[in-house]
């Protein structure tokens, strides 16, 4: 009766840890600290916890969403702890994001994607999991009068500046001065800084490049970088002049903005001096009075023998251009550009200029009977694809090159040996 009791325990304990187990989340999203207040553009941390019997294995991957006017980012490497529950011992993998959004109100976190792996204790079998982390929601607040600001960074500190290359000063029409701006400020990522203004007076072009952006993390300190290169290029002579760059920001600490100018600058695009060319010397001129009298001759002599002028011409071009090379290029063009009424153009074009006896590879002619395809199908016309006519036709090109050449050079042996 004792040993009936003791199973009956056992069984119903076991039953009990299981639910228990059973309670423990295995992906766990800590949103953000409610009591706290949110600003447009500032850094908003949460964490994603993920819970294993055993230790993990790999890394944890996240398919982070795309929520509208907010960068959001994975930040260093996770931390893992041990923590009991029900007198298991459970291994917590613990991921640090950070949001930044320029979107105010109630910002809403879409459930996303996580996989991991862990092992059954420290060197058991691997469990792949494949996990949804849980939706979220928190208010976002905006400063006192941001619409006047549009673009706003939220940070305790920041630091801007600006290189020129060359200096400000004396440039000709055509110059080109490269301006580099540089923004860091702490608890930032690079990318949710604020780009440039890039203005510029009629007759300076910009080129503006990709920014660069570098984030740091040490300690818990978290840094981020943007750098701007902006290439000006002066198109004519006169006064040029950049306008000054005013950059704004909220600072949560001392609930107020602060700002920082860059200033304006002056270029002085030089005029190019026109000069008129010198004349010719004289020994030159005698010669230019004999070409213009040779050129009058020979003008003549073509209004006088115009056919046969003409007829000569002709034979050239025949010779240099013949009809099967023409055809061949406007066929190789309609294949590139997909114009499959060129094509079929251009290929009967090229087939007159072959003789009757001539054959042809079976890939060519399955080109061809694709194109003529093409033209009666039930799909337009336009959907056709020249690439297979083009290969096809080139091979062919090739291979009565080398027939021709081989026949060219077949000639009898200098000394034959009986």
């Amino acid at each position: 009766m004792i040993s009936v009791r003791m199973f009956v325990l056992f069984w119903l304990s076991g039953i009990a840890s299981a639910v228990f187990g059973a309670d423990v989340e295995l992906v766990k999203l800590r949103p953000p600290d409610a009591e706290k207040t949110h600003w447009v553009g500032q850094r908003i941390a949460l964490f994603v916890e993920l819970r294993a019997k055993g230790s993990f294995e790999g890394t944890s991957s996240f398919s982070l969403p795309q929520i509208p006017q907010t960068v959001f980012l994975k930040i260093g490497n996770p931390t893992v702890t041990s923590e009991e529950h029900d007198g298991d011992s459970w291994f917590v993998q613990t991921h640090e994001f950070a949001l930044f959004t320029q979107a105010a109100g109630t910002l809403a976190i879409p459930e996303f994607s996580v996989r991991f792996s862990n092992h059954d204790g420290f060197t058991g079998p691997v469990t792949d999991h494949d996990r949804k982390v849980p939706a979220a929601k928190f208010e976002v607040q905006s400063p006192p009068n941001r619409d006047s600001y549009g673009f706003l960074v939220t940070t305790d500190s920041i630091e801007i500046s600006e290189a020129w290359n060359p200096e400000p000063g004396k440039v000709k029409p055509g110059d080109i001065v490269v301006r580099t701006i540089t923004q860091s400020a702490s608890q930032m990522t690079g990318m949710a800084l604020e780009p440039p203004a890039n203005q510029a007076p009629s007759g300076v072009q910009i080129y503006p490049s990709d920014p660069i952006v570098l984030d740091k993390t040490d300690r818990g300190d978290f840094t981020g970088e943007r750098t701007d290169k902006i290439t000006y290029r002066f198109q004519r002579s006169g006064t040029m002049t950049i306008p000054e760059a005013t950059y704004t920001w909220w600072d949560p600490d001392k609930q107020a903005y602060g700002t920082q100018t860059l200033p304006a600058v002056v270029f002085n695009v030089a005029a190019i001096a026109q000069s008129s060319p010198p004349g010719p010397p004289a020994a030159y001129q005698g010669m230019w009075r004999m070409g213009l009298v040779l050129g009058l001759a020979v003008i003549l002599l073509i209004a006088w023998k115009w056919r046969i002028v003409w007829e000569w011409i002709n034979r050239c071009w025949q010779v240099f251009q013949p009809p099967d090379r023409v055809a061949a290029r406007l066929l190789l063009r309609a294949c590139r550009t997909n114009d499959a009424q060129q094509a079929e153009v251009a290929w009967a074009q090229w087939q007159a200029t072959q003789s009757q006896n001539s054959t042809s590879a079976d890939e060519l002619y399955a080109a061809v009977e694709d194109l003529h395809r093409s033209k009666y199908a039930a799909a337009p016309p336009e959907l056709w694809n020249g690439k297979a006519l083009s290969l096809a036709f080139q091979h062919e090109l090739r291979r009565i090159k080398t027939r021709h050449v081989k026949r060219v050079s077949v000639l009898p042996k200098l000394n034959p040996q009986d």
